[in-house]
């Protein structure tokens, strides 16, 4: 469908489902003469075996993509009373995916938890549940009693230096199901928020890496850096964004990750031309 360049192959990619605009980096080969796809590379994914060529994917417009704003409830922190005399403050964001986070320590968290243990914790992912809904109805997003979004996760300050916030993501507490590592969408929404004053991630993270070279990429925008520890190790995501604007959802241009593909199967089908 698309003709390869070499060493970069760039296509753009319009989700029919959310409409999201997305450009997909491809490493490209020259064999024979011909230029094919770069599957061989030494790109590791924490969580993945082996390793791959990196394919780096960036989505554009991604700010307030359901609930309308990159702060559904107008504010980088909100207070939340979830029952049983218990207050808990919370950041609020719909970048990505609309996500409700929380400091991990507020949970009864250490934030070097295993997955089996947190899935195992009933306490736990009963009262991320209860959080979660609660939360959900302050950014206007009703009962999600039968819904798995919002997403939440617990947030603490990162381990090494080579971090700037480590995690734990809930896929879903109403089944006791924390992710293994860290979902992409939730990853660039955890990266925004590292980007937004206020927030309780910008409270705990280093100070997100602005990439050498990119302070006025081609966009016009400034690209950073976001690396987040989760249970299996850390995933990056890359952050545009447009210095003029700040703290808008304009203001966020694009959002970034690398991914690995690989072949899986080949063949031939024929078509009739009449």
């Amino acid at each position: 469908l698309v003709e390869p360049v070499h060493p970069v192959t760039k296509v753009r990619v319009r989700s029919l489902n959310t409409g999201t605009k997305y450009e997909i980096e491809v490493q490209t080969k020259v064999t024979g003469g011909n230029v094919e796809v770069q599957y061989c590379g030494d790109f590791a994914i924490s969580g993945i075996e082996g390793t791959a060529a990196p394919v780096k994917i960036s989505a554009f417009g991604m700010a307030g993509g359901i609930t309308g704003k990159l702060l559904p409830t107008g504010r980088a922190l909100d207070v939340l009373d979830v029952g049983g005399g218990e207050t808990i403050g919370v950041s609020c964001l719909d970048f990505s995916r609309p996500m409700v986070m929380v400091r991990g320590s507020d949970v009864g968290m250490t934030g070097l938890e295993t997955k089996t243990e947190c899935d195992n914790n009933s306490s736990l992912n009963e009262r991320m549940e209860r959080i979660r809904r609660q939360a959900a109805r302050l950014m206007g997003m009703g009962n999600v009693e039968n819904q798995t979004s919002p997403k939440i996760c617990a947030l603490f300050s990162p381990r090494e230096s080579s971090q700037t916030i480590r995690t734990r993501y809930f896929t879903d507490p109403r089944h006791s199901d924390l992710h293994y590592a860290l979902a992409m969408t939730a990853a660039q929404c955890i990266a925004a928020s590292c980007l937004v004053e206020g927030t309780l991630s910008r409270g705990l993270c280093n100070e997100p890496k602005l990439l050498t070279g990119t302070k006025e990429p081609e966009d016009g925008g400034r690209e950073y850096e976001i690396s987040i520890g989760h249970p299996s190790g850390s995933a990056q995501a890359y952050i545009t964004v447009d210095p003029t604007h700040p703290e808008s959802s304009d203001s966020f241009l694009k959002a970034s990750y690398v991914r690995t593909v690989r072949p899986i199967i080949t063949g031939e089908a024929f078509y009739p031309l009449q």
